[in-house]
């Protein structure tokens, strides 16, 4: 259904750039979040060729479609992802950088898997192995996109809590550091669950305290 979306897609885009076109250039548009194929086999592994290339022909079509629309729209930034956003090697290989100099790749990034995730509760200790997983990705991203001047941001990272703290504090803080050595910034995802599965929360928004000072102050030691 490829064309049906694409018409969709392109009416969406025209009114949100029409809607913001004079809005400074501090705003940026982010053309499509995690696009994948839901409950796919390759979902969270790269995707098919086939569904990278729909990917590719969307983004393209993003970013013709703000740029013809006037206003700041021309010199916006723009931000493109890989399908579901991954940093797996296909999804990258896969994708088409749209012809375009304006571009930010967004990427989310929750790695190493086994220790970020409920999933493995078991699986608690950030060890040097983890480490190497972490600084093999970022100098990928780096080769591939940052030093050939394509901007990279990871738009979503965490470890979920499997009452871990100290080892999760140390992750965030290598995690930090071994992205700013590569030139890329991040965004930590917090969803304000603090335990259990889908535990990625780390400030409580009920009463502006933290749940971990800790990992708080693991993230001020990596950006300072």
């Amino acid at each position: 259904k490829e064309e049906e979306v694409t018409e969709k897609y392109i009416k969406i885009w025209t009114q949100i750039a029409e809607r913001f076109k004079n809005y400074d250039t501090k705003l940026l548009f982010e053309g499509l979040n995690e696009p994948r194929i839901v409950g796919s086999d390759d979902e969270w592994t790269g995707g098919t060729a086939e569904e990278r290339d729909v990917i590719n022909h969307l983004l393209q079509a993003f970013v013709d479609t703000v740029r013809n629309s006037g206003g700041n729209n021309s010199m916006r930034t723009l931000v493109i992802t890989t399908q579901a956003a991954s940093v797996n090697e296909s999804a990258l290989n896969g994708l088409v950088i749209p012809d375009d100099d304006n571009l930010i790749l967004s990427l989310h990034h929750y790695a190493p898997w086994k220790f970020t995730s409920y999933e493995f509760k078991d699986v608690k200790v950030f060890t040097k192995s983890d480490q190497e997983e972490l600084n093999y990705e970022f100098d990928m991203l780096k080769s591939k996109f940052v030093d050939k001047g394509i901007p990279v941001i990871i738009g979503e990272f965490g470890a979920e809590n499997k009452d871990n703290t100290a080892d999760r504090a140390a992750y965030y803080q290598y995690y930090l550091e071994a992205a700013a050595e590569r030139g890329i910034p991040c965004f930590i995802w917090d969803n304000n669950t603090p335990e259990g599965e889908g535990s990625y929360g780390i400030f409580n928004r009920s009463d502006c305290s933290w749940y971990y000072p800790e990992i708080l102050e693991a993230i001020q030691n990596a950006i300072r």
